[in-house]
């Protein structure tokens, strides 16, 4: 069996692409928004970027002809697909990050993302370690004093990751205008790679837990550089051009109306998104 250190060693003296687009997919039928969300991708990235699909070993990707498109696919363990919590189990694993490493970059393009332009190596440009769309309140504070007050409860929550009386830290607050969500991000695949590697002992505690809490993107945006920074990513009022998925409303306006590179779960808030779905082609 190959050292995983030498495997990187020798990854890391060839040259690199600049970005995979890295689709994963768990079922052979596909709903109507996933496939508008594959359709964009197809559309918008597919000419540029190496587009592949992370799937179950026993998923036939040929019973998916949205997929064709595809530069490639991989397969991992069936229950890496099983539920969130497998699927939290794989995005903190070496062998994952390994899969990728003839690329500087991966984005992570679930079928539940959508993008709007293909900035995608304009964001590679910015020598960021993982940007995800932030984590923005729904609705503000009443005043300012409340919002200083609750920015530095947040700070320090953070900092320390007290547990509730439920048995689990304040997720919450934790997360509030922090970066970000994982289901549409571009992650720099040595960093993420040597971090699985190294901090075995903290990723275990997040191993198949299943409170929100414990998401793979919460370890990688808040865990990892709860005491230090490890992992580089941009503030807020960067990352929600990158993407938007809370509050978008607010969302916009922090960009003034402006569209970002793209967003996810645009389900969750579909009324809100019609109009620009709409100019892409698409009739929600």
């Amino acid at each position: 069996m190959t050292d995983p250190g030498t495997l990187y060693a020798h990854k890391i003296n060839t040259m690199k692409k600049n970005c995979a687009v890295v689709i994963p997919v768990y079922k052979t039928e596909l709903s109507e928004l996933e496939a508008i969300a594959v359709e964009q991708c197809k559309r918008i990235l597919s000419a540029d970027f190496d587009v592949i699909v992370i799937k179950p070993e026993n998923l036939d990707l040929e019973k998916i002809p949205l997929l064709s498109f595809a530069t490639s696919s991989i397969s991992f363990a069936d229950s890496y697909f099983q539920n969130v919590q497998q699927y939290n189990n794989l995005m903190l694993s070496a062998d994952f990050y390994g899969k990728f490493l003839d690329y500087e970059y991966m984005l992570i393009y679930q079928l539940d993302a959508f993008v709007f332009q293909n900035t995608l190596a304009f964001w590679c440009k910015q020598n960021f370690d993982y940007i995800g769309a932030p984590w923005i309140r729904e609705k503000p504070f009443p005043t300012y004093f409340k919002t200083l007050k609750e920015a530095i409860r947040s700070s320090w929550h953070r900092r320390f990751n007290p547990i509730g009386k439920d048995g689990v830290p304040d997720a919450g607050r934790q997360l509030n205008w922090m970066v970000g969500n994982g289901g549409l991000s571009l992650r720099k695949v040595d960093i993420f790679y040597q971090a699985c590697l190294r901090e075995v002992k903290l990723i275990s505690q997040y191993i198949d837990q299943t409170h929100p809490h414990y998401n793979e993107d919460i370890f990688w945006c808040i865990e990892m550089n709860r005491r230090k920074k490890k992992i580089k990513v941009p503030n807020y009022k960067q990352a929600v051009y990158f993407s938007i998925e809370k509050a978008p409303d607010r969302a916009f306006m922090l960009t003034h109306n402006t569209l970002p590179f793209g967003c996810h779960a645009w389900d969750k808030n579909i009324e809100f998104w019609k109009p620009y779905f709409k100019q892409q082609g698409y009739i929600l």
